[in-house]
């Protein structure tokens, strides 16, 4: 595995309904081809709802795998899927629900790890993943979300 970095952004105050858009559009605004990955298929109709109409002025292109014409998803910078396996040529892996990490595409450069910080079991898997990411040698770094729902780089560990 050759990822430039892991970066695990721990909700506490906001879902990830509303903290998510945000971090996408800065993604796309970089020119990076973004796979987001959920498990729960009815999740991903509702994110994809958001995206197009989280800002009254701007939306974020994108399409969801299995709902959308394969034309359609040739031309999406980013792609929403509950199937990991599809996240072959994207630069970054957004992943909102648990994932082996050994499966993650060769070609992935960068995996965005959001979890729901009030729930332990989430937090545990979290903390799993970090680990199986240090043991890969790959870069990683912590964003806790405040009180106030700003983020705050609370950890990074370099590559050794």
């Amino acid at each position: 595995m050759s990822l430039e970095q892991a970066a695990f952004y721990h909700l506490q105050k906001t879902g990830v309904l509303d903290s998510l858009p945000a971090l996408v559009d800065k993604i796309y605004g970089l020119g990076l081809r973004t796979f987001i990955f959920h498990q729960d298929r009815g999740f991903l109709q509702e994110l994809d709802r958001v995206l197009w109409t989280y800002t009254p002025l701007s939306f974020i292109p994108h399409g969801v795998l299995g709902s959308d014409s394969p034309e359609k998803l040739s031309f999406s910078p980013v792609w929403l899927s509950n199937d990991l396996s599809k996240s072959d040529d994207f630069d970054v892996l957004v992943a909102l629900s648990p994932y082996p990490v050994e499966e993650i595409s060769e070609k992935i450069k960068r995996v965005v790890d959001m979890f729901d910080g009030t729930l332990e079991t989430d937090v545990q898997q979290a903390r799993d993943r970090w680990q199986a990411f240090s043991k890969n040698k790959t870069p990683c770094v912590y964003w806790t979300q405040s009180l106030e729902g700003k983020w705050e780089k609370t950890f990074e560990r370099k590559a050794s």
